[in-house]
This record gives structure tokens, C-alpha cells and sequence, in this order.
């Protein structure tokens, strides 16, 4: 196997979910110069793509076709676990040939499984992730949020609705604290987008280094530290990495030491939120309202409470597409390809992930 940038070649193995098919047109113009022909056949191209639901098929052709090269795995979410796994096994496993592993998703909690059976030694196989890539459309998510509920959107559409001309006291967004809980690419894009509204910045990460983008940092550190941060908030946005230590981060406690008249924002992962504490948060008023886009089950159960809190027209509920943009594809290959860039540079990768933290 050759080590030279110039020469290194990869065979790149994207892991698509059940079903998910592997059609030219459904693949970004990006991707389809390193497409690998369905018959397996690879041609003179340096690095090809080949898409599979499991390691047999199209993906075992072609490593068939191009037995010397560098093999690097890409998950397409929903691809389950099991399915990269079969993949990665194929390859020959943690010492065959994958010299790289890469989620098109910011998100990786839903690859736990498969870290924690094949990646478990950080400096073996590195994993790198989509972070970036859609944080900018969360910002504006976050915003939109906070002006529906600022500007008192429901009751405009209400007294719409009823022909009432009521001349109420619209408020403003200058002059308010939104607390950042998770201040990574997501979290500085909200601030970012923030900022101009004469919003006070407030965010809160692991550690209270400060940040130009935030009025002032927290470190995460105790419950009553935590507490004492969200109190000072009129919107509270979590834009949490899904980790063991993050499960349930936003519990009763959390939602009991939130001002009354403030909004809860989730764009993070679902799994932060305790969802029974938030329906009783909303239920019993100690919050005023919430904006989610991401729960821990997903797709969001018919049966959850959450959907019932619609009608205290306070909730706005969408289905983890607030980064789902027209380019959304177009986007997270972007990042995959600088990715793919450095690694065949032998450089720095451009967004690799922490094992151990999970992110």
C-alpha cells in the first residue's frame, strides 16, 4: 500500500439504510466523480464510492476490484448499526482494512453500538463527523423560534382567525438573555445569529473559556451552577451532544430553575431532554413555551404527551428537520470530502470526533 498523498488510493464504502437505493440522481453531483460502477468495475480513479446495504453485494465487488486500497466507511443515517458493522467486518475489522470511519450526520450517538464493538482503541481508526455542516440552518431555527414566541405569533394568528383588532404591547428581542447550553459549531451558530437582535449571549460548555461570540461562559459543572445559569434566561436553547453524560441533562430541576415566561429551544439530540419533565413543565407552567426538533424516540410516538401540549398553542413540534435544507445532501458531503482530502494528504483531519467525550 502505497503512503504517498499523491498516490494513495481509497476505496470508499457508504452504508445506506435498508432500502435506501443507490440511484445517480439521488447522489449529489459532489459524489457521483467518484462514483464506482454497479458491475464493481473501478477504472483508473483514485478514490471511488460505492453504496451498500451490507458488505455483500456491491460493496464485497468491489473490494474485490481494488484489493490494495485504503478502505474508509461512511454512515448514512437511519443505516443501522448492525449494517456497519457487517461492513466494517468485512473489511477485516478493527485490523483490516478501514483507516477511517465518517458520519454524514453532526450526531453520532446513533453509531454508539458500532464505536463502542469496533472503535475502541481512539488511536486506531479515526472518526470524523458532518459537524458544520448544517449548523447554520439551526441557527435561523433557533431565531425563528424565538421571534414566534417574542412577537406572540399564536395570538396574532388567533386574533386573525376571530377578525379581533387587538392593539396589544409587542415585544422585542434587544435586551434579552438566550442561554446557549452547548456552545460547539451548532450552539455558536444560534449566537451568531443572535447577536444582531441586541440579544445578551449567555453560554454554557465544558469548560468557562471564554468565547467571542457569548456575552459570558459557564461551565457545566454542578446542579446548583446550572440552575443558577438558566435563571437568568429568556430563552433557553440546548444544542447538547447525545453522550452518556448529557442523558436527561434537562430534568425537573432544570425546567423548575427556568423563569415562568421563558421558552426552552431543543436542537441538540433528543436524548438531553427528560420529556416527562418538560410536559410537566409546560403543563403546570413553569416554563412558558417550548420549539422542539429533536426527541428520544423519533419518529415522536402518536401517544406522547408532548403532542397533546399543542393546544396550549405554546409548543411548536417539527420532525428533526429544522437542518434539512434543499442542500442539505450537498452540505454534508462538502465536509466529507475535506475530510477525505486530509486523509489522503496524510494531514489533520478537518472534523474529527473524540471517542471518549462522543463528539
Amino acid at each position: 500500500m502505497s503512503t504517498s498523498a499523491a498516490a494513495r488510493r481509497v476505496l470508499v464504502a457508504a452504508v445506506i439504510p435498508e432500502g435506501g437505493g443507490s440511484k445517480l440522481g439521488a447522489v449529489p453531483s459532489l459524489v457521483q466523480k467518484y462514483l464506482m460502477g454497479g458491475n464493481g468495475s473501478s477504472g483508473d480513479l483514485p478514490v471511488q464510492v460505492v453504496f451498500g446495504e451490507r458488505f455483500e453485494g456491491p460493496i464485497s465487488r468491489a473490494a474485490a476490484t481494488r484489493p490494495d486500497d485504503d478502505v474508509a466507511l461512511i454512515w448514512i443515517p437511519p443505516a443501522s448499526t448492525d449494517a456497519m458493522k457487517n461492513v466494517f467486518d468485512g473489511f477485516g475489522g478493527p485490523s483490516g482494512r478501514v483507516k477511517w470511519c465518517h458520519s454524514l450526520a453532526a450526531g453520532v450517538d446513533g453509531l454508539r453500538k458500532f464505536i463502542e464493538s469496533s472503535l475502541t482503541d481512539p488511536g486506531n481508526i479515526p472518526l470524523t463527523n458532518g459537524r458544520g455542516a448544517f449548523s447554520s440552518s439551526l441557527g435561523e431555527w433557533a431565531m425563528a423560534c424565538c421571534l414566534h414566541f417574542n412577537k406572540q405569533i399564536p395570538r396574532v394568528q388567533s386574533n386573525t382567525r376571530s377578525k379581533t383588532w387587538e392593539k396589544f404591547t409587542m415585544p422585542v428581542l434587544a435586551g434579552k438573555t438566550i442561554g446557549i447550553v452547548g456552545f460547539g459549531d451548532i450552539g455558536r451558530a444560534v449566537a451568531r445569529v443572535a447577536k444582531p437582535f441586541g440579544m445578551r449571549v449567555l453560554a454554557m460548555r465544558r469548560s468557562n473559556k471564554p468565547d467571542p461570540l457569548a456575552d459570558e461562559t459557564y461551565a457545566q459543572g454542578t446542579q446548583d451552577a446550572q440552575n443558577a445559569f438558566l435563571a437568568k434566561c429568556d430563552f433557553v436553547v440546548s444544542a447538547l451532544p447525545g453522550t452518556t453524560e448529557t442523558i436527561d441533562f434537562f430534568s425537573h430541576a432544570a425546567f423548575g430553575a427556568m423563569k415562568p415566561s421563558a421558552y426552552f429551544i431543543s436542537i441538540g439530540r433528543g436524548l438531553v431532554v427528560d420529556e416527562d419533565a418538560l410536559v410537566e413543565a409546560l403543563k403546570t407552567k413553569k416554563i412558558a413555551g417550548a420549539a422542539l426538533d429533536v426527541f428520544k424516540q423519533e419518529p415522536l410516538p402518536e401517544t406522547s404527551p408532548l403532542w397533546d401540549c399543542e393546544s396550549c398553542s405554546n409548543v411548536l413540534i417539527t420532525a428533526h428537520n429544522a437542518d434539512y435544507t434543499e442542500d442539505y445532501l450537498d452540505l454534508g458531503w462538502r465536509v466529507w470530502e475535506e475530510n477525505l482530502f486530509a486523509f489522503r494528504a496524510q494531514t489533520p483531519l478537518a472534523t474529527p470526533v473524540d471517542i471518549k467525550l462522543g463528539y
